[in-house]
């Protein structure tokens, strides 16, 4: 959203650089507003571990990826930028990174989003 188009969505993406996200203490400060997944799942587009929270009383999920050793995610993890949306930082991957992921993952929205950009026909 950050390089297109403000979109409404029911979810949000992080790349955790941690080895070791100690959910449980994330969960104690979260307090009831959230339900961790209990159940880890295995993204197969980029073969990482994926951890879901519900936020409760929404239809919104937040997923959390683990950071691999594959030298794509290392380097898209390196190469991240600090940007300020309406005055609070963030770090994002680049514009080419998030191009070359949606191509890798190829959903029909990854694709619209491509061809908004002039990046796919």
């Amino acid at each position: 959203m950050y390089y297109l188009f403000p979109r409404s969505t029911t979810g949000a993406d992080f790349v955790i650089g941690a080895s070791e996200l100690d959910t449980r203490a994330l969960a104690d400060r979260l307090s009831n507003s959230v339900k961790f997944d209990t159940q880890l799942s295995f993204e197969l587009i980029g073969g990482t571990v994926k951890k879901e929270i519900q936020i409760v009383g929404t239809p919104f999920r937040i997923e959390q990826f683990e950071l691999t050793d594959q030298t794509f995610d290392q380097y898209r993890f390196a190469r991240r930028r600090k940007v300020s949306p309406g005055g609070m930082e963030v770090w994002i991957f680049t514009v080419e990174y998030v191009s070359l992921q949606k191509l890798i993952c190829s959903r029909l929205r990854d694709l619209d989003d491509l061809k908004w950009t002039g990046a796919c026909p």
